[in-house]
């Protein structure tokens, strides 16, 4: 008496399992490795392409080697959480590694954590990510993780046939479809992840989605057994037609100018300099209680620079202080930057040595354009992970506030310092900045005075400053020091008297503040910077020790 015997086979023969195992195997592994490479311009080439390569690489062989040793799906996952723990240290965290290989407890801990918070981190943080604490715990996750649940289910029939009764071959038939299906749509589902976590600009989004449809089609023929050497040249019209009508025609049709939607402008840190009180009310305290002691130590200086504490440009009637509104291109909208910050000045490169003193507060001395700022010392990864920064401004924040002897190295570009006959011809930039809701009339009468005489907005700013050089006086009202009777503050009240009296009388804080207020009358961008320069004669190629 004899059995019926059938065997199912939706992909190529059953006497070769092996090859469309691996063949499988591979189309999944390249098609998440496609999609997530649409986090390069997130994190950049170099920081990123070794994780998603080693990512597909070690999800591929866990795959193989569990279908070749008909492994079950837990035991697929043991296997795919200890690589993660192993081969995660080099590369999901190589700054907590021994030589950015070994791993150490400190490793483990940032990985077992980096799970659920490293996801906030690569929102937060403002391109280019490098390899910053536990930014790369995502990508990698996202290669490990896809590949092996995308060529697990592009395997399944390999290990789940069955044979003989007709119920087994229509469960049989029932898994393979599912599996497929998972195969093609986890590349898909992690490209949009990809593209949500990534930028704005992101033009390898389209290019990648171009690129798992062609490698994913032929495969799933392949694997229906709907593949045809004489369908080859129609699938390639089809597929020109639809990369053309669609990625190149159609889409921008349908988007018009609309901004890609990412997840990282739709969050806002939490931190929020309004908490803070303005600086600026500070000026006269460095002068008073601290003139003699040293504030912090700058290495590297170059010749001519300065060195910036705070930059605000809203005025409320009493102070100055930073955008409220945290709007982009305003002095409040600070981001936590990855390894490296964008510069787009021209300038002279250098690398300076900070080192806190007396100085206390939330702001950071910085020096012209920061492009990298690497922290120091015990409390140096705590610091690096909350330093936030203005793009904007070139202003620097630590939420948790400086301490003595804390240390940091940045490189650092230096716009050179412009001529009249070079700003001759400037327009005035279009910067966006929040209403003044105050500016005293004597301010507004002054400003259209002096604006009388000028040619061009350069020569507007520079008479302003000649008009308040010339005509003021300076001092910091410190008496017992001799110096002449003078008010601090620089609210409406104060810039009056500053300007109305029979003598101006004042500092820094209210010259500084009456000629923003007149400029920003005249509509003329302004803000007002609180820093730091070199004594006269100090030799900056030595450490230069700042004080009030």
């Amino acid at each position: 008496m004899s059995r019926d015997v059938r065997t199912i086979d939706l992909g190529g023969t059953s006497k070769r399992p092996a090859l469309r195992r691996t063949t499988s195997t591979v189309v999944s592994a390249l098609a998440v490795l496609l999609a997530t490479l649409a986090l390069v311009p997130a994190y950049g080439v170099a920081a990123v392409l070794p994780t998603l390569l080693a990512g597909a690489f070690l999800g591929a062989v866990i795959v193989l080697v569990g279908r070749a040793r008909r492994a079950g799906g837990i035991v697929v996952l043991g296997a795919t959480a200890v690589a993660y723990l192993l081969a995660g240290g080099a590369f999901a965290a190589p700054t907590t590694t021994v030589a950015r290989v070994v791993p150490t407890l400190t490793t483990f801990r940032t990985l077992l954590e980096g799970l659920v918070t490293s996801w906030k981190e690569v929102l937060t943080l403002e391109p280019p990510l490098g390899t910053l604490g536990s930014v790369l715990v995502p990508p990698f996750v996202m290669a490990l993780g896809g590949t092996v649940l995308a060529a697990w289910a592009a395997t399944v029939d390999t290990t789940d046939r069955r044979r003989g009764r007709s119920d087994a071959t229509a469960g049989a038939r029932r898994r393979e479809r599912i599996g497929l299906a998972v195969a093609v749509t986890t590349p898909l589902a992690l490209l949009v992840g990809a593209i949500l976590l990534g930028t704005v600009e992101a033009p390898l989004a389209t290019v990648v989605g171009i690129g798992i449809t062609a490698l994913t089609v032929p495969w799933l023929a392949w694997r229906t057994r709907r593949w045809h050497p004489r369908r080859i040249a129609t699938l390639a019209v089809m597929a020109v037609v639809a990369i053309g009508g669609g990625g190149i025609v159609g889409a921008p049709l349908v988007a018009g100018d609309a901004p890609r939607t990412i997840l990282r402008t739709q969050i806002v840190p939490p931190f929020d300099l309004r908490d803070q009180v303005s600086p600026l009310t500070g000026f006269r305290t460095f002068h008073k209680d601290l003139r003699e002691a040293p504030l912090v130590t700058v290495a590297g200086l170059p010749e001519g620079a300065l060195v910036r504490l705070a930059t605000m440009d809203t005025f409320d009637g009493v102070v100055w202080n930073v955008d409220s509104t945290g709007a982009l291109g305003g002095s409040g909208a600070f981001r936590r930057v990855g390894e490296s910050i964008p510069v787009r000045t021209a300038g002279t490169p250098a690398s300076i040595d900070v080192t806190i003193d007396g100085l206390s507060g939330v702001w950071l001395p910085t020096v012209g354009q920061t492009s990298r700022l690497t922290f120091e010392g015990r409390r140096s990864r705590e610091q690096q992970l909350a330093f936030r920064f203005n793009d904007a401004t070139g202003a620097a924040v630590l939420p948790g506030g400086l301490r003595e002897g804390d240390r940091w190295t940045a490189e650092v570009v230096v716009p050179p310092t412009l001529s009249d006959e070079q700003l001759a011809d400037a327009e005035i930039a279009d910067v966006q900045q929040a209403e003044l809701e105050q500016v005293p009339d004597s301010a507004a009468q002054k400003a259209a005075d002096i604006a009388r005489n000028a040619t061009s907005p350069a020569l507007l700013a520079r008479a302003l400053a000649a008009t308040l050089s010339e005509q003021g006086y300076f001092s910091h009202g410190i008496t017992a020091a001799g110096d002449h009777p003078s008010l601090a503050g620089h609210g409406v009240s104060r810039i009056d008297m500053l300007l109305t009296e029979d003598r101006m009388i004042g500092d820094d804080e209210q010259y500084a503040s009456a000629m923003a207020l007149m400029a920003r009358n005249l509509g003329l961008p302004a803000r007002v910077v609180m820093g730091f320069r070199p004594a006269e004669g100090t030799d900056v190629t030595r450490p230069v020790t700042l004080t009030g």
